[in-house]
């Protein structure tokens, strides 16, 4: 775009000035437009910070969290799975982050290691999701924990219907019900609302005709509708007065089953009361006991509720209700009846198969990933200890995945340990190795598909190195072995641009242990990375503030740049404070050779400089954290 000006007349010295505040106007519009701006702060090296003290780049906390399931169900015989679940950047569910069961008092109490800038989680169990908040409003706090009650919103009497109708025991189902199904399959029809088809009934306890169809049920009959939106149905009820009724169906049940009936909600009304119902039928069409879930002012986003109960005697069928007593308009969708048995336990361990990630070991129930299933953390090294690098955090950049597998009382059996080596952007052959907080005899054994030799390192039979007061193990002795150069002239393995990209490949090394630990002893605090030069054993790097292992060389310690002093406590730092190693809590974007992390996150300065309180979520790829001239990418 041109712009001409043309300046004539005694007045040019103003309207110069005056062209001028519109070019800087103009210059600011221009810059606010840019699709990805990067915050600039002061131009300052990583060597010429200096770290406040106690700061120790930790990007991770502890917190306790203590659920508890539904109080009118009995937990005297069965362990019940609870889940752990980190939040997207949509404010839904993301990833698995913890797995474990409750006791018999229906509790489930843990010690959970979430990313610091975390805002939100969710819990999921057989009774259906919760959310918590860790920062801002809604803070759930009890003594340093965080509470979630799932007995909030749940009751046990039946809808009223309007003008003092009394409720009539009649024989709810006339057809006869299909075959008894349990496990995970849904076994209700049309749950999704795709066949525009409703049955009509005067009120929620009338006959029913058929089976395997939704009925509207009381004044929801002559409001109720299925709507089609971008190829998605889902059921409406729609009034401008106060309304109440719902949407029925029969599920088949016995005695002794739970079953819950779940799905989703939403209002365009600000007074709603919208309720899930399980009520379980005798022969005789008489309700035995009714479960209740208050879904209250679900609000425009769609919301999960879920109702759960277990089975009493005498049943023969269960109604399942969604029922609103509101305004205006209420949607539901992606109904979902679940029917499980609740002896169905194979190997006898107290948890029940459909819930058992071993249903047929009884010394293996559940899998807790860190930092959650299907993702990874990620370690970055500067590997010239006790010389400073130059800070590009690319000199050994490993990729890896927790998986700490435990029994029915949430004990560790065995740990699997998922590593990939990304990058190597030094000339220094190094190895790798993790030590845990557990004396060596504690470990039955291990299991690995990285082969070396035995001049290499000296490991005693159960696999743990020698000479180790805690169980140290070593995962590779060389990097290079698993990161194959792709000779051509490349100085490193995918850290410069330009150059052929080598397909990084996963390995697993798995811990057996002798006996069932508990699994505060393996907290990501408690899991001490290093690496260590292959033609040099003693020469181990840690994370700051990590202890070296019995086998480094005390003699280099103080040495070069590093002030180590054990005697303080004070590991593998520089004057100023800084490490020579990083542990970030998701897959790291590293930056390319010769370039410090602070050119590809200029962000990491101040999150550095603020002892960790401001930007703490600097890794993440959000506007104007990233340099993307400085990333590697292939």
């Amino acid at each position: 775009m041109l712009y001409s000006f043309c300046i004539t007349g005694s007045d040019n010295m103003l309207k110069i000035r005056q062209i001028s505040a519109c070019l800087i106007v103009l210059l600011a519009i221009l810059s606010s437009c840019q699709d990805d701006p990067i915050i600039v702060l002061d131009e300052k090296t990583m060597k010429e910070l200096v770290i406040p003290e106690g700061f120790n780049f930790e990007m991770m906390k502890l917190i306790q969290v203590s659920v508890q399931l539904p109080s009118h169900l009995s937990y005297s015989s069965t362990n019940r799975i609870v889940e752990i679940w980190s939040e997207n950047t949509y404010g839904q569910p993301d990833k698995l982050i913890k797995t474990g069961s409750s006791n018999n008092k229906g509790v489930f109490e843990e010690s959970i290691s979430v990313p610091i800038p975390s805002k939100k989680l969710f819990t999921h169990c057989f009774a259906g999701w919760r959310s918590f908040t860790l920062q801002g409003s809604g803070l759930k706090l009890t003594g340093g924990v965080f509470n979630i009650d799932y007995n909030i919103g749940y009751g046990n009497t039946p809808p009223n219907p309007k003008q003092g109708i009394p409720v009539v025991p009649q024989q709810i189902l006339k057809a006869p019900c299909s075959p008894l199904k349990t496990g995970i399959e849904n076994v209700l029809k049309n749950g999704d609302f795709s066949i525009n088809k409703f049955g009509k009934i005067d009120f929620w306890f009338s006959p029913i005709e058929e089976y395997s169809t939704w009925f509207t049920t009381d004044e929801a009959s002559g409001y109720g509708s299925i709507i089609s939106q971008e190829g998605n149905s889902f059921a409406r009820i729609n009034s401008t007065k106060l309304t109440q009724g719902g949407l029925t169906q029969i599920v088949n049940a016995r005695p002794g089953q739970m079953v819950s009936f779940s799905g989703d909600v939403r209002g365009f009304d600000s007074e709603q009361d919208v309720y899930l119902y399980l009520i379980p039928r005798d022969i005789n069409g008489e309700y035995i006991e009714v479960f209740s879930y208050n879904l209250k002012n679900p609000g425009i986003s769609w919301l999960n509720g879920t109702v759960v109960g277990l089975m009493p005697s005498g049943t023969v069928a269960c109604q399942v209700l969604f029922f609103k007593i509101s305004t205006g308009i209420v949607d539901f969708d992606n109904a979902v009846v679940l029917v499980n048995d609740l002896d169905s336990d194979k190997d006898s361990d107290g948890v029940v198969d459909w819930e058992d990630s071993y249903p047929e070991n009884p010394g293996q129930a559940y899998i807790d990933f860190y930092p959650g299933k299907d993702k990874s953390a990620t370690l970055a090294f500067e590997d010239l200890w006790p010389s400073q690098g130059d800070y590009d955090f690319n000199d050994m950049v490993i990729d890896y995945q927790i998986n700490k597998i435990a029994n029915a009382k949430n004990q560790v059996v065995e740990i699997d340990l998922i590593t990939q080596v990304r990058a190597i952007g030094g000339s220094i052959r190094n190895g790798f190795g993790i030590q845990l907080n557990l004396p060596p005899d504690q470990v039955a054994g291990i299991d690995t598909d990285i082969e070396f030799g035995d001049d290499e390192v000296k490991l005693s039979e159960n696999g743990t190195e020698i000479g180790q007061k805690l169980a140290t193990f070593i995962i590779f002795t060389d990097a290079y072995k698993l990161l194959t150069h792709p000779g051509d002239g490349s100085p490193t393995i995918n850290t410069t641009m330009g150059y052929h990209f080598v397909v990084p490949s996963k390995n697993t090394f798995r811990i057996f242990l002798k006996e069932p630990v508990s699994p505060d002893k393996f907290s990501i605090e408690n899991f001490n990375p290093f690496i260590f030069r292959r033609d040099d054993r003693s020469r181990e790097i840690h994370l700051k503030g990590f202890a070296p292992t019995d086998l480094a060389n005390p003699e280099l310690f103080g040495t070069g740049n590093d002030v180590t002093n054990p005697g303080s406590s004070i590991y593998y730092q520089t004057k100023n404070g800084m490490p020579w190693a990083i542990n970030v809590p998701a897959q790291f974007e590293y930056t390319i050779e010769k370039s410090e992390i602070l050119k590809g996150y200029p962000v990491f300065a101040k999150w550095i400089l603020s002892s960790g309180n401001d930007y703490n979520d600097w890794y993440l790829d959000k506007q104007g954290y990233r340099n993307w001239d400085y990333i590697y990418r292939w």
